[in-house]
């Protein structure tokens, strides 16, 4: 039998494991438990826009510009998508079609929303708005900043 992967150390005295075809380094638990906790905050706030900005937009009806409706108007289009991208083919989950033409547009959009919801927010300020509402914004947009520094934002299939 032979050994499949390997620990050691590396020149500059980094802990390291490889299989052979990928290297990972030991990360220190700080930035680790960062990553994590940007992951929750993140997920939360784009949950909050999207169900808390689609019911207001339901409720309320596009009258006027909120700051919620405005970042939840993307997340409605990945769930308008769905629809498009669950009827394809396996083998086009590649090939520019409408479920993935819509997804990378709403991927585009994703962090210039959540920005300008922010802003909105900002400008219709008043005592009585929902502090959560920027709340949510702000946890949102860091995530999409993360992801979209990391290369994974906007996400385009067929490259």
């Amino acid at each position: 039998m032979r050994p499949s992967h390997v620990l050691y150390i590396s020149e500059d005295g980094r802990r390291m494991f490889s299989n052979g075809i990928r290297s990972h380094r030991q990360m220190p638990l700080i930035a680790f438990a960062a990553l994590w906790i940007s992951l929750l905050l993140g997920l939360a706030g784009l949950s909050y826009v999207l169900l808390v900005g689609a019911w207001r937009l339901i409720a309320k009806g596009p009258r006027r510009p909120a700051p919620l409706m405005i970042g939840s108007a993307p997340l409605l289009l990945i769930v308008a998508a769905l629809p498009f991208l669950s009827a394809q083919s396996f083998m086009q989950l590649g090939d520019p079609t409408i479920g993935n033409i819509l997804l990378a547009v709403a991927t585009h959009l994703m962090p210039f929303a959540m920005l300008a919801g922010i802003l909105l927010w900002f400008r219709q300020a008043r005592l009585a708005r929902s502090i959560a509402d920027l709340l949510a914004l702000a946890a949102a947009l860091q995530l999409l900043l993360v992801l979209t520094w990391w290369g994974v934002l906007p996400y385009v299939a067929w490259h």
